[in-house]
């Protein structure tokens, strides 16, 4: 793993820390992970044999400024490892995802932008430490989560688990 996949590693692993995602990986923080934020929604999983699993989805927002933060995200665990998603946009803009699996430290995260509808692409570091940057900004002014319908998050994430 080379030095910029361990960089993006630990920025996936501290934005899922400010969306409060990672049960065990939050520190101080009020995250989305909670019952409120269920959404009706969830990801079906079914491996090789066994049972449709249905993994739940929470969906919240915050205001920062005039602007509107929404997040949303699953976790998936399974023989492989633990697998973080989450899909988060501010107002109109971009839509940025990441999927993380922490139990292998060897596995790169993906860290990818939608520009257009039902179109991803990788982002360049820069813009990730500028996504970062800003929900660095957003949790030192202090966030506050309200639930928030799913949306056209749903989809996204079905694609991001599909990676």
């Amino acid at each position: 793993m080379i030095l910029q996949d361990l960089l993006i590693r630990n920025m996936v692993q501290y934005m899922l820390s400010i969306f409060g995602l990672a049960d065990y990986q939050v520190f101080d923080t009020i995250g989305i992970m909670k019952n409120e934020f269920r959404a009706l929604e969830v990801i079906k999983i079914q491996y090789d044999i066994g049972p449709v699993e249905n993994n739940p989805i929470f969906s919240a927002s915050t205001i920062f400024n005039n602007s509107k933060l929404h997040v949303a995200g699953c976790f998936i665990g399974d023989e492989d490892g633990a697998f973080y998603m989450v899909v988060f946009k501010l107002d109109d803009f971009n839509t940025y995802a990441f999927k993380i699996n922490l139990s292998d430290q060897q596995e790169n995260a993906i860290f990818i932008v939608s520009k257009a509808k039902g179109s991803w692409s990788k982002i360049s570091m820069y813009d990730k430490i500028i996504a970062c940057a800003g929900l660095e900004k957003l949790n030192d002014a202090g966030i506050i989560w309200k639930a928030e319908p799913l949306g056209e998050f749903y989809n996204q994430l079905v694609e991001l688990a599909e990676m």
